[in-house]
């Protein structure tokens, strides 16, 4: 709920740091939720109103999103705040009120960004391997993806950059790592205006 003296940005802020005690995260408006008939259950408006002191039939709400990485810093503050817990998408099958559509939206709009930038390399170490990428994109998008074919592709762009080093004490053959180049990545979206990473 946004506070008299708060601008949306700064409740929305306020609200994330409520809830899981993180501070700092670029959030990106998603949509404004305003249809007169979203809460369309009296016991759900009920509950609203309760919860918030208000009285009101109408709710608008503001949901914003993030790209973080998730990191063992970040888990803790989320469990320690004991307000706010982590689930798969893929498994949530009911939430309350009309927050099953904002979810969609969220993952719809998630899926677009990973496609059409370079998002995915933001949840990747600096230094990164090929199967790492993928392993990534296939937890993004819930699917499989051919191996020859996406380490061709991703290989045949330029801001995919080799640092000559290799993976040292695993099992398998060691793989190299690779960085991503933000420069070059721009210099190419410039050329193109529009750059498409996972079309496989």
């Amino acid at each position: 709920m946004i506070g008299e003296d708060e601008d949306v940005e700064t409740a929305a802020d306020r609200i994330l740091f409520e809830l899981t005690s993180i501070r700092g995260v670029n959030l990106k408006p998603l949509r404004i939720f305003s249809q007169p008939d979203r809460i369309s259950r009296s016991e759900d408006l009920r509950w609203m109103n309760q919860m918030y002191g208000v009285d009101t039939r109408r709710i608008v709400t503001v949901a914003y999103y993030a790209i973080v990485k998730i990191t063992p810093e970040l888990l803790k503050h989320v469990k320690k705040r004991n307000q706010a817990l982590w689930y798969d998408t893929y498994n949530v099958k009911k939430l309350a009120f009309d927050h099953k559509e904002i979810l969609m939206d969220a993952l719809n709009h998630l899926y677009n960004e990973f496609v059409m930038s370079p998002a995915v390399f933001r949840l990747l170490p600096v230094k990164f391997t090929i199967r790492q990428v993928q392993d990534a994109y296939e937890k993004i998008f819930d699917m499989r993806i051919d191996n020859r074919n996406f380490r061709k592709k991703l290989l045949s762009y330029t801001f995919i950059a080799p640092t000559g080093e290799m993976e040292k004490g695993v099992k398998h053959k060691p793989a190299q790592f690779y960085v991503f180049d933000n420069m070059k990545y721009e210099r190419m979206a410039r050329k193109k205006r529009k750059s498409t990473i996972l079309q496989w």
